[in-house]
């Protein structure tokens, strides 16, 4: 008995005339051109609302999954900026999820800091939890190494004296005993003044202005400490 034979079914297929680019909103695209060959294709096609705005909507995905990608082609590791910081940038920007875990540590190699570069080069790194792995490990290491070499000792005084301070006391003993002996020298006889006691009001201007010029060198060191 001689099988009868089955009608082929033929699936109907959509052919879409003329082609349109993708939009990426670049500063180079000129928007008014593309506007003008999105209306042609969709006339073209007879397209209608809801088609349009499918379009539409497929077009801006494709565009700013584009402008992502050219982001992190150039993305690096700023100044200043932590390692970790950088890593997790990359990791959540990257729009494609089907790279392997060799593209993602090659993409972190790439705009890794310098010195941490060239530490990661010895290292087996082959998926991105390796990489986190080694920049902890390196970048405490890094800190290891400022504390020991920096480190204080228990019995380190506050405030540091200086060699050169003189001691005030002395300081204003000697210039009284200096002006006094001056003074006497200079009026071995008794002269009667209108005032009572010149000699005294006078002492004590010479002495004041001795202690200030004493102390000032002082106080200039004290700032410059300070500062």
């Amino acid at each position: 008995m001689q099988e009868e034979s089955k009608p082929s079914v033929v699936t109907p297929t959509y052919q879409q005339k003329g082609s349109l680019s993708t939009f990426r909103g670049t500063p180079e695209e000129d928007h008014l051109k593309w506007l003008k060959e999105y209306d042609r294709v969709t006339k073209l096609n007879n397209w209608d609302d809801m088609m349009r705005a499918s379009l539409i909507f497929i077009s801006s995905l494709m565009a700013l999954r584009s402008s992502a990608d050219e982001q992190l082609k150039s993305r690096s590791q700023r100044s200043g900026e932590i390692t970790q910081s950088y890593i997790q940038s990359v990791l959540n920007q990257e729009v494609n999820p089907l790279k392997t875990d060799d593209e993602k540590v090659s993409k972190l190699m790439k705009g890794i800091a310098e010195d941490i570069y060239g530490a990661l080069l010895t290292k087996e790194i082959n998926t991105p939890a390796d990489f986190i792995k080694w920049c902890n490990y390196i970048e405490d290491m890094k800190q290891e190494r400022i504390r020991r070499r920096f480190e204080r000792l228990p019995n380190v005084a506050h405030v540091a004296a200086m060699e050169n301070e003189p001691d005030f006391v002395s300081v204003i003993r000697r210039i009284v005993q200096e002006e006094f002996h001056r003074m006497i020298s200079q009026t071995r006889e008794p002269i009667l003044y209108s005032e009572p006691y010149p000699q005294t009001q006078l002492l004590k201007e010479v002495v004041q202005d001795e202690i200030k010029k004493a102390l000032a060198p002082v106080s200039v060191n004290r700032a410059e400490i300070q500062q």
